[in-house]
């Protein structure tokens, strides 16, 4: 989602932080009710109540659009293995070459 500036829920596991930035460019969850929490939070809470969300597709979401902008200097999978670990990968095998 992110190579698309959308923000995720994402469920924590050890290297998540690598991607996933809790309050940046997504949330991070450990459970099923964190995550119902998160998705209130985002989509609900802003407006009011359920029946108010539902209602309205032009609804403020300071949040949410807070996290989509984190999201959006993600540009796609590729290219965040290529910033992150693409050169790790690259130079180790360039040395393992010469040996």
């Amino acid at each position: 989602m992110f190579g698309s500036g959308v923000p995720v829920c994402a469920v924590h596991f050890p290297t998540l932080h690598e991607l996933v930035q809790h309050e940046v460019n997504g949330l991070v969850f450990h459970n099923a009710t964190e995550l119902a929490g998160q998705i209130s939070r985002l989509l609900v809470e802003p407006v009011g109540d359920v029946a108010e969300a539902k209602k309205s597709s032009n609804v403020a979401l300071p949040e949410l659009n807070a996290l989509k902008q984190g999201a959006s200097n993600i540009t796609c999978w590729e290219d965040n293995w290529n910033k992150v670990l693409g050169e790790r990968f690259v130079s180790r095998w360039s040395d393992r070459d010469s040996v």
